[in-house]
Order: structure tokens, then C-alpha cells, then sequence
């Protein structure tokens, strides 16, 4: 569309005005591929106004991805963000500066694009939120202005002659599924790619595949569109991250771009940008966790983190106990009618409520284990091969993505299936761990779903550590002396009689209520008690990050308490009384 405007001052004889035609639009389409850089003057306040802009609406999109909604859920966030932040009406919206918010869409994209092109991890988290931001404004553009933008790519696609298309008509129709056009009908037109080109329609058998060559029908031309976006991408990224070390002497430009793939590294986690605070809202990152270990950690937490600091080594149940117990997740259970059962057998079984593990986002969780290894034998390299997998699994960012939760603090959950009219215990590695629960109900049924770990329970029975192993519960598995050793070294229990009343309980068989004991005497400065638990009331230790999450809040209450009596400790300030 063209805008047109009078020039008063040049006027045909008989006072008639002539009309002058204004240039066409300087982004013509509303969907970008983003091949050329932006070729204009932006202030740094742009420059970074309006990557956040553009970060915040990336930021949603990736939050419901790792969160599996449906592309449809996700589009209507992507939708509602991108409306606030980074507005992108169609050509043929009136009233708009369409020109500017295209110019703001292109130069975003390229602020990003610097920010994000330094690691591997960052470029394929941009071209996936960037891919799926791209399908959603496919899908909501104009289709006039889609075939025209189309049209002006170099997709390399080959249209296929109508006569190939009848000869071959019924081989793809069998091909793509599509219905036999009535006789009124014109045949639909199909392009010919490379198959490497449509990789996802291959996979799902939707197009004829000959010499090496796939026929793509057109209402599936999207996916060679979407493909070849990402593709471009991709190679773009690769290009700039060559590129970005001659702007590491713009002290301008660089603090701004780590500022913003920091802020992507912080503010989204694995199952959402909010679960990574702890209850506080804070974030826990991977330097903090040593100060973090010496005030909070519970014995079997603390002797992993010991044993990674000493031997730069964890072996792969002392990873898997001790990253779940680093990472994110809340979770809530419920046990119905059955919960008396899992009292008698449980001893106590307190309020439900959510687990949360400490608060460590992937990239943080990389960050500690990468450090936690230098000083050993491995190499960043063997690292990236053997270990950053199993890590980013345990995320559900790999393998079949599923969100591992942290350890459960409370029994397993007996549920009722009224189809079948009996009960059944829903466990991982069910017959394993049958013989622990079988007094309480029926044996478990392996063809539910694993839904729960047992905390405290499970790192207590199952999973015995062999003496190469750090895992496992040390009131359990440690003998008497290094359990004394640990004690002194970890927790200063030095007192004959303190350490004889852990082993007292520990040679009862009471490891949690040792536990507890341990949190008591260690913390006296904040008014606890023998007999007193995690909450004053008794509690015992369930879950390890309970015992964590109740260090941490009596500590704060313990600083709030003494900033306020520093407060009224103040002598006056002259006037105050008068």
C-alpha cells in the first residue's frame, strides 16, 4: 500500500493539486527471515530497551516450551506478550507506525543475536524461542502477505509441472493423506525440495520421497519455510560469535550484551522463569553454595558437597542425590483416604506441602558442576561429552524431558482405582522397593506411572553406597567413627554427651530423628531446643531440602532480629525527643 499526500505548493493550472506518491514501506512484510543487519542510527538507550523488550516476550515463549503447553497455549501467550512489548500489526493496519515497530523487530533481533551467539547452549535456546515466535506470526499474518513475502525468498524451491503432478497424482496422495480433488477442482500444487530440507516431514511419512528429492504439498510449504528460518539462523549465530570478539574493546556495547544473556541465563528456568527463586525469591548461584553447605545443608547433603570439593569427583548416585537436591521443582501429593495407613507405618506424616529443592537453574547447575570438577581428571572436554547430558536430563531438557522432581519429603502416595476396585502403590522401581512398603497395602502395580521418589526414606534404604561412594544417608551408612568425625568437623558437636545421644539414636535405627537432632544443637542461637523439630512443634527431618528451607528461615529471622535491635540500640538523634 502506498501513502499519498498533497503538495499545496505545486498546484496545475485551474488550481487543481497534484498528488505525489510517497515511496512504498522501508520493511514492506511483516514477517522478517532477518538475512541483512539493520543498516541505522540507534541511541544505547534503544539498543537495550528494546533487546529487553524483545528478551521479555523470547523469555515467555521458551517458559511455556520447557513447561509443555500445547503450541496453541503458547501462541496465545506469545501473542499477548508480544502486544505489550513488541507490537507488529499488519501492512494494512491504519493509524500505525508500522515502519518503527518493524525497525524495533529487526534491530531486537540483532541485539539478541549478539547477546546470545557466545555459547552453544545460548544460540539453540534463541533459534528455538526465535523459531516458534516466527510460526506464531506465520500463522496470524495476512495469507496475501504471506504468498508475497514468500515470493521474495530464495527458498530454492522447484515448482512441480501439472503434467508430473497427474502422472504422479495418486502416489502422492497416498503420500501427503490428502483427499482426491472433485471434478471441479484444480489439482494441488506441490514444490520439490531436497529431503534434508524437511526433515519433520519425512519422519512423519507426509511426503513421496524420489532421488533424493521430496514433493511437498503446498498447504506443508510452512514447514520448508520454518526449517530454512532456523537454518539461517543458525549458520547467522555461528558467523557472529566469530565475529563478536572485535566489539570486546566497545566498553559501550558489551556490558549492555552480557547484561542481556544474563538476564535470559536468570530469569528462565527449566519449568518456569519464577521457580528458580527459592520461597524467598531469591536465586541461588553456583558460588553461593559453599557458604550455603557450611550453615544449611544436612548431613548427607553436606558430605557430597565435601567429597565433590575434596575429590573433584562424584560418582553417579552421589550427582543424581545431590543435583536433585540443587535444582528446582514443586511438587504437591495428596493421599486421600489412605493417609492413616501411611501414618501407622510413617510414624508422623505432616501438612502436604510442596518440596522445593534449593533453586539452581540449569545454567547454574552447568557452571557448579564444571567447577566442581577442575583439579581432577576431568577435562572441560570430557565433561561436556560424559556429564552436561545426564545433567541437563535431570532438568527434563533432554532424553524424554521429563522434569525430575527433588526427592519427595513424605511417604508414597496410596491411591484408589475404583475401575478395578483395589489399591495400589505408585513407586519407581516398584518390585525393587515392594518389601518396604508390602505390610501397609498390596503390592505394587508396575503399570502406573512413577510419579514419587521417598526423600529421606528412599536415601535411607535403597541405593547402598559401596565404599567408593559418597551417597547415602550418614547416620545409615557411616560407622560410629566417622559419623563422630563428621559431627566435630561439619557441625562442631564436640560435647561427649551430644555426640553420644546421635549414636544412641542411630543404633536405634532412629537416622531421622539423629537428623533432627543434629538441627537442634546447631541451632541453639536461634531458640531451638531438644525435642523442639524443625518447627518448634517436633517435626522431624523428612526431605533434605526441608531441613535446608528451615535453616535458611531461622537464620534470616535471626539477622531480621538483629537489624532491628541495632535499629533501637541507636542513641537518638538530637531533636527526636524534644
Amino acid at each position: 500500500m502506498q501513502r499519498r499526500a498533497v503538495k499545496p505548493e505545486n498546484q496545475l493550472a485551474g488550481g487543481f493539486p497534484t498528488v505525489e506518491t510517497h515511496s512504498k514501506l522501508r520493511y514492506p512484510y511483516r514477517l522478517n527471515f532477518y538475512d541483512d543487519p539493520p543498516l541505522c542510527n540507534v541511541t544505547l538507550e534503544e539498543f537495550e530497551t528494546w533487546g529487553i523488550q524483545r528478551l521479555r516476550v523470547l523469555a515467555e515463549i521458551e517458559s511455556c516450551n520447557v513447561r509443555n503447553r500445547t503450541f496453541e497455549d503458547t501462541k496465545l501467550v506469545a501473542l499477548a506478550q508480544s502486544k505489550k512489548h513488541l507490537p507488529l500489526n499488519s501492512t494494512s493496519a491504519i493509524g500505525m507506525d508500522r515502519d518503527l515497530e518493524r525497525k524495533r523487530d529487526h534491530v531486537s533481533h540483532f541485539v539478541l543475536r549478539l547477546a546470545f551467539c557466545h555459547s552453544e547452549e545460548l544460540r539453540r535456546r534463541f533459534v528455538k524461542a526465535e523459531t516458534t515466535l516466527f510460526k506464531i506470526r506465520w500463522e496470524s499474518d495476512d495469507t496475501t502477505e504471506r504468498g508475497r513475502f514468500i515470493n521474495s525468498l530464495d527458498l530454492g524451491m522447484t515448482s512441480v509441472p501439472t503434467e508430473e503432478v497427474v502422472e504422479m497424482q495418486p502416489i502422492l496422495q497416498a503420500a501427503s493423506g490428502a483427499k482426491p480433488p472433485k471434478n471441479d477442482q484444480a489439482l494441488p500444487e506441490y514444490f520439490k525440495v531436497h529431503w534434508t530440507r524437511v526433515t519433520d516431514l519425512v519422519a512423519a511419512r507426509k511426503v513421496y520421497l524420489r532421488g533424493g528429492y521430496a514433493y511437498v504439498p503446498s498447504k506443508d510449504q510452512n514447514s520448508i519455510v520454518f526449517q530454512e528460518f532456523a537454518s539461517r539462523l543458525e549458520r547467522a549465530l555461528e558467523q557472529t560469535s566469530r565475529a563478536v570478539p572485535r566489539l570486546d574493546e566497545d566498553d559501550r556495547l558489551l556490558p549492555l550484551l552480557q547484561h542481556l544473556a544474563q538476564s535470559f541465563l536468570n530469569g528462565i528456568a527449566s519449568s518456569s522463569a519464577a521457580s528458580f527463586a527459592d520461597e524467598n525469591g531469591e536465586l541461588v548461584r553456583a558460588e553461593q553454595v559453599d557458604e550455603l553447605a557450611a550453615r544449611h545443608f544436612p548431613a548427607c547433603m553436606r558430605n557430597l558437597h565435601d567429597s565433590l570439593r575434596k575429590d573433584h569427583h562424584l560418582r553417579h548416585h552421589g550427582r543424581l542425590q545431590y543435583g536433585l537436591f540443587l535444582k528446582v521443582c514443586q511438587i504437591a501429593w495428596s493421599v486421600g483416604p489412605y493417609k492413616h495407613l501411611i501414618d501407622v507405618h510413617m510414624r508422623r506424616v505432616r501438612d502436604l506441602r510442596a518440596a522445593k529443592a534449593i533453586g539452581m537453574s540449569i545454567d547454574e547447575a552447568l557452571t557448579f558442576w564444571r567447577r566442581g570438577f577442575q583439579g581432577g581428571k576431568i577435562t572441560d572436554d570430557k565433561f561436556a561429552k560424559e556429564y552436561r547430558y545426564n545433567i541437563r536430563h535431570s532438568y527434563g531438557l533432554e532424553g524424554r524431558r521429563m522434569n525430575y522432581p527433588a526427592k519427595n519429603p513424605y511417604p508414597p502416595v496410596i491411591t484408589h482405582d475404583r475401575s478395578h476396585l483395589f489399591t495400589s502403590l505408585h513407586h519407581d522401581l516398584a518390585y525393587h522397593r515392594a518389601s518396604t512398603y508390602q505390610h501397609i497395602g498390596p503390592h505394587p502395580d508396575p503399570s502406573e506411572p512413577s510419579i514419587i521418589d521417598a526423600s529421606c526414606v528412599r536415601i535411607i534404604t535403597n541405593d547402598e553406597p559401596s565404599s567408593l561412594d559418597n551417597h547415602g544417608c550418614p547416620f545409615r551408612h557411616f560407622s560410629s567413627q566417622n559419623l563422630t568425625a563428621m559431627l566435630e568437623r561439619s557441625y562442631r558437636i564436640t560435647l561427649p554427651a551430644e555426640q553420644a545421644e546421635i549414636i544412641k539414636l542411630v543404633q536405634g535405627h532412629h537416622y531421622q530423628i539423629a537428623c533432627t537432632r543434629v538441627f537442634e544443637y546447631t541451632h541453639r542461637k536461634a531458640g531451638m531446643k531438644n525435642g523442639d523439630g524443625l518447627d518448634s512443634q517436633g517435626e522431624t527431618v523428612d526431605h533434605p531440602n526441608r531441613y535446608f528451607t528451615r535453616s535458611r528461615e531461622l537464620f534470616k529471622s535471626m539477622d531480621k532480629e538483629k537489624d532491628n535491635m541495632d535499629v533501637d540500640s541507636k542513641p537518638p538523634i538530637k531533636g527526636e525527643l524534644e
